[in-house]
């Protein structure tokens, strides 16, 4: 269940397998991507070279990222869809 800006939770489908992954390491309670033990989620800072190497990696360098808006928040916006 996620919560939405409006505060009514929804479902996101994720493949059993990966959730077993991403949850056996969570906090029991909090955010699961978290630099304080789920009080809060992770920072913006740390993840945005790695996310932008990665897509750099694939051919997508400055520019086409700026055009196509491939920051964070666009990834957050498709799993939340």
């Amino acid at each position: 269940m996620v919560q939405t800006k409006n505060r009514k939770g929804r479902l996101v489908p994720v493949e059993a397998e990966l959730a077993r992954e991403v949850f056996q390491g969570a906090p029991g309670s909090g955010f699961v991507f978290t630099e304080d033990e789920g009080k809060s989620p992770i920072r913006y800072e740390p993840v945005r070279p790695h996310l932008k190497l990665a897509l750099a990696t694939m051919a997508i360098d400055h520019d086409p990222q700026k055009r196509r808006g491939l920051g964070l928040h666009a990834f957050w916006n498709q799993v939340n869809r």
